[in-house]
């Protein structure tokens, strides 16, 4: 099953969920840094790599969230709006997931906002970068397939 949260003129994906196996909780939240180009049922070179990592490491679903709903290159990094941080706080409270997953990426050293530390308790990742005082969750992106694992945010 295929569905995406989008904006009436499609500029803003707000969510985009995957499931290939009904009737389980066992999916994972993925939180990225701005939307790919997948929609409601067409899936992206970034969308595949999710779908094929979250099968590899046992889910039967997947939801896409991300800091900044604005599609497309060249948006500003780090902006996100109140209705970003609303679509991403509803996915995480009225969903149960057995893994959130940080996986913005390093450009912009984007830190984890105090609003999503707050939300999330137990954040995971598939590594991390120090910058400076804090650290970044990597992306999957340009990566093996193999190589990516879980670890503890």
């Amino acid at each position: 099953m295929s569905n995406a949260e989008l904006s009436y003129d499609d500029a803003n994906r707000f969510t985009l969920s995957r499931n290939w196996r009904s009737g389980d909780d066992n999916s994972v939240l993925w939180i990225l840094k701005n939307p790919s180009t997948a929609g409601v049922i067409a899936n992206d070179h970034t969308v595949s790599l999710l779908i094929n990592l979250s099968k590899q490491l046992g889910f039967f679903g997947m939801v896409v969230c991300n800091l900044s709903s604005r599609r497309g290159k060249g948006q500003p990094i780090g902006t996100y709006t109140q209705e970003d941080l609303n679509y991403v706080i509803r996915a995480i409270r009225t969903q149960r997931f057995s893994r959130i997953v940080y996986a913005w990426g390093v450009t912009g050293n984007i830190r984890v906002p105090r609003w999503l530390s707050e939300e999330v308790d137990q954040p995971w990742c598939i590594g991390k970068k120090q910058c400076g005082e804090y650290f970044v969750p990597k992306s999957p992106l340009r990566k093996k397939l193999s190589t990516l694992v879980l670890e503890r945010f």
